[in-house]
């Protein structure tokens, strides 16, 4: 909402701008006034255009984006419109430079290096901060008096800039300066919801429990993520029932190729457990408290896609799988089995080797700097 209301609220008033006529004899696009734009003719080498569209357009929504051909110009003529430029070979780890002029003559030069983990993505997030910031008055124009070049009959070469002479300076003014040059934020905060069933693997091989819990993951832009988070799991056995409670806390790594995200995490686990009788705890042989404790690691991997909704485009929901191999042991260094009223064979068996499957839930949040 922050930027349809940036994008709505560009200055209608002409710029105070003087410019010399360019007497370069290239067909060029006649300057108007500085005026509110709502039209994009995007010229690109670095990326496909209809893979960048709908990344442009869910952060853009009330700007139309146009390709660079004879009939978007035709289609914008006598109205105020941004030409975009992005060169670059369409590589994961190669630079990009953008070129912006506005229809007014006004041009802005950036340079970066998309993340290689999510090009499409990094390159939409530092055009629309871009095109934002210039929304704002919050960039001073690199050139003025700058024409956009339109397409001609023959193949032409990419566009070149030329330093003109210095124009006077309009009065400084305090504004407020936005990031643009970052390809996407920071970092992102998660908040994910894992359901799962455990199974015993060894020394005792059985059902173990089920149950879900929450946990919070911060990932940076390289990948890296911390987490922390808590599990709740049980299971019931005539009268009685068994009560997991497990916290964890650990580090990985988030790999992302387009919408599809593995996480993989290393963790610790210190577990409390406890049976209850007709919801009253009961007091386990040769101890004097009515609950033991599990101390543990666990492996964690988590395949999943993102869905990023049309009308939050800083948000997005990951649906997945967990799969997770777990080992844990009592203080005394064995896994524990639980009987109940005199039985042969354990009501509950938890420890040792255990293996969990189920789905997991998660939002993405964005985490923007501070302006």
């Amino acid at each position: 909402m922050v930027l349809r209301l940036t994008i709505l609220s560009l200055l209608s008033q002409p710029a105070s701008v003087e410019v010399e006529d360019n007497a370069t004899g290239e067909r060029t696009v006649p300057a108007v006034p500085s005026e509110r734009f709502r039209v994009v003719i995007v010229r690109t080498s670095a990326i496909e255009l209809e893979i960048l569209r709908p990344a442009l357009v869910s952060r853009l929504p009330e700007l139309e984006i146009l390709p660079y051909d004879n009939a978007s110009f035709a289609h914008v003529e006598g109205r105020p419109f941004a030409y975009v430029e992005l060169l670059g070979e369409d590589h994961p780890k190669r630079e990009v430079s953008i070129t912006i002029i506005l229809s007014d003559g006004r041009a802005y030069l950036r340079r970066f290096e998309p993340d290689s983990h999510d090009r499409v993505r990094s390159i939409a997030v530092t055009l629309t901060n871009t095109l934002t910031a210039i929304a704002e008055e919050g960039l001073e124009p690199d050139r003025y008096a700058q024409p956009v070049p339109v397409p001609v009959s023959e193949p032409e070469a990419p566009v070149e800039l030329r330093r003109m002479p210095p124009v006077p300076t309009r009065p400084e003014r305090k504004l407020e300066r936005r990031s643009v040059g970052e390809p996407e934020a920071p970092a992102e905060l998660a908040i994910s919801i894992p359901v799962v069933t455990t199974f015993g693997l060894a020394p005792i091989s059985d059902f173990a429990s089920w149950g879900g819990g929450a946990r919070l993951d911060v990932r940076l832009r390289n990948g890296f993520a911390m987490t922390a988070g808590f599990r709740a799991a049980g299971r019931s056995h005539a009268d009685v029932r068994l009560m997991r409670l497990r916290t964890l806390t650990g580090l990985g790594y988030a790999w992302r190729r387009g919408s599809f995200e593995l996480v993989a995490l290393a963790v610790a686990t210190i577990e409390p457990w406890f049976v209850t009788r007709d919801g009253t705890p009961e007091h386990l042989t040769g101890q004097q408290e009515t609950r033991s404790l599990l101390i543990g690691a666990a492996m964690i991997a988590s395949p999943g896609f993102h869905v990023q909704p049309r009308s939050a485009p800083r948000i997005n929901l990951r649906l997945g799988v967990h799969a997770e191999l777990a080992a844990s042991v009592l203080p005394s260094g064995a896994a524990a089995r639980v009987y109940s009223g005199g039985s042969s064979s354990a009501a509950f068996t938890l420890g040792g080797f255990e293996i969990s499957l189920g789905a997991d839930f998660t939002l993405w949040f964005e985490l923007q700097r501070s302006r």
